[in-house]
């Protein structure tokens, strides 16, 4: 599946608009290449954990229901750091939601 759309309403997450995806080689070599392979649905969502690996994006100033962990955070690291990260961000995670 490809994400298209996070969906929301009043600053809380309802679903995930997403596509069936299939992948057909590249005829340049290097990473496949993503085609559409259905139409579009919506999953309904209350939470999103994207794995990213080995990607540091440029993010600008996240609200306060987004979180940040692991490579996401730190770029390219050991796995134990995105371990340790993993865990603290699941305490923020916790004590966001209790409150």
């Amino acid at each position: 599946m490809n994400t298209l759309e996070f969906i929301g309403k009043n600053g809380k997450l309802t679903g995930v608009r997403v596509q069936p995806i299939d992948w057909k080689p590249n005829p340049e070599g290097g990473r496949p290449i993503m085609v559409e392979a259905g139409k579009p649905e919506v999953i309904k969502a209350e939470l999103v954990l994207l794995a990213m690996g080995f990607l540091k994006p440029q993010h600008p100033e996240l609200p306060a229901n987004v979180f940040v962990t692991g490579d996401a955070g730190r770029g390219a690291s050991l796995v134990v750091h995105a371990l340790a990260d993993g865990r603290k961000t699941a305490e923020k995670i916790d004590q966001f939601l209790s409150n």
